[in-house]
């Protein structure tokens, strides 16, 4: 069953918290790409907020959304942020394994 477009949209007009209508600026754009939009929504009678990430892919739109205690200049940040490169990752394994090694060898 298709839903109507009103439908589709509640999900950037209405709280998912509390169903409370959300204003214009209640709603804000965090990061756009070519194929996934990222929402902060915050609601000021609840005071909940909420991520909403919209993808579009080879088998149409699908949109999650997920409560966050984020606001949405925090949001932005963590988003739009630096990414960890795999150099990083390997680095942080093995600075963890060198730890471990050394607890074990104290007998800790």
């Amino acid at each position: 069953m298709e839903k109507r477009k009103d439908e589709n949209l509640d999900l950037l007009s209405r709280c998912s918290s509390c169903n409370s209508r959300l204003g214009n600026d209640a709603v804000s754009l965090i990061s756009k790409e070519k194929t996934k939009t990222v929402f902060h929504t915050f609601c000021h009678k609840c005071q909940s907020n909420t991520l909403i990430i919209i993808s579009g892919g080879a088998r149409g739109l699908m949109a999650i959304g997920m409560a966050t205690d984020l606001n949405k200049d925090e949001a932005r940040e963590k988003i739009r942020g630096k990414t960890i490169s795999a150099d990083e990752v390997i680095a942080a394994y093995e600075m963890i394994n060198e730890k471990q090694e050394d607890l074990k060898s104290k007998n800790l």
